[in-house]
C-alpha cells in the first residue's frame, strides 16, 4: 500500500525573477536517492522558498520527515521506480531532518538547513488552496477558501516537472474554477500549480486514476 504523502508548500521549479526590491532567485536542491544513501545527505544553503527534489535512482526508499522547525509541514512520501520524484518547498526557516523509514536503521538520513528568504510567501496562511476531487478521473476543481483571492493562472505539470496545460485567466477568475477535458491524461501523480494576481504560487500534488 502506497503511504499518504503530507504535502503542504508543495511547489515545481518555481521561478522568481529578481525585482526592484532585490528578491533573490529561487534555487533547486536535488537529492539523489539510492541504496542506502542520500546524496548530498547535508545543505546548509538553502533558503526559505528555494525547492528541495528527492530523485530515486535504485531500491525502495521513503523521505519522511523526523524534526522540522515550528509551523513547517512533515511529509512521508515513497521514492520508488513507480514514484522517483518527491518535491518540498520549505517556508519556515530552521533545520530539517528526515530519513528513509525503511532503511533508518542502517543511517540513511538527511537534513538541510534554511535560512533567509527568496520571498515566497507562507503558503499556508497566504492561499489556502483546496483542489479535488484527488483522486480524479477527467474533471478538476480549483477553490480558496478566501473567495477574495483572484486567480491568474492554472498549470499542470507531470512528476518530471515538465508543463503540460496552462490556463491563464486575464481578467482574473474568483474561485471555484473547473478544469475539464483531463481524461487523457496517463495514470499517475501529477501536480496542479496556482498563480494569484499578486505572483503568489501554491502547488498540490494529484493522482489521476
Amino acid at each position: 500500500m502506497k503511504r499518504k504523502v503530507l504535502v503542504s508548500g508543495l511547489a515545481l521549479f518555481v521561478v522568481l525573477l529578481v525585482s526592484a526590491t532585490g528578491t533573490v532567485q529561487a534555487k533547486k536542491w536535488i537529492i539523489t536517492v539510492q541504496n542506502f544513501s542520500f546524496t548530498p545527505y547535508n545543505l546548509t544553503h538553502v533558503r526559505a522558498g528555494d525547492t528541495i527534489q528527492w530523485v530515486w535512482t535504485e531500491g525502495v526508499h521513503t523521505t519522511t520527515s523526523t524534526s522540522i522547525p515550528d509551523g513547517a509541514s512533515p511529509w512521508d512520501a515513497p521514492l520508488t521506480q513507480d514514484e522517483p520524484v518527491f518535491i518540498f518547498i520549505p517556508y519556515y526557516n530552521g533545520t530539517y531532518f528526515y530519513q528513509c523509514t525503511e532503511h533508518a536503521g542502517m543511517g540513511m538520513n538527511g537534513s538541510f538547513l534554511v535560512t533567509g528568504s527568496t520571498g515566497v510567501d507562507e503558503e499556508p496562511r497566504a492561499l489556502p488552496l483546496v483542489v479535488y476531487p484527488n483522486p480524479f478521473s477527467d474533471a478538476l476543481n480549483v477553490s480558496f477558501s478566501n473567495r477574495s483571492i483572484l486567480v491568474k493562472t492554472i498549470r499542470i505539470y507531470d512528476a518530471s516537472g515538465r508543463l503540460i496545460r496552462s490556463t491563464d485567466y486575464p481578467k482574473a477568475g474568483f474561485s471555484p474554477l473547473r478544469l475539464t477535458g483531463l481524461g487523457n491524461l496517463p495514470r499517475g501523480i501529477w501536480y496542479v500549480q496556482v498563480t494569484d494576481v499578486l505572483d503568489r504560487m501554491v502547488t498540490r500534488r494529484i493522482v489521476h486514476e
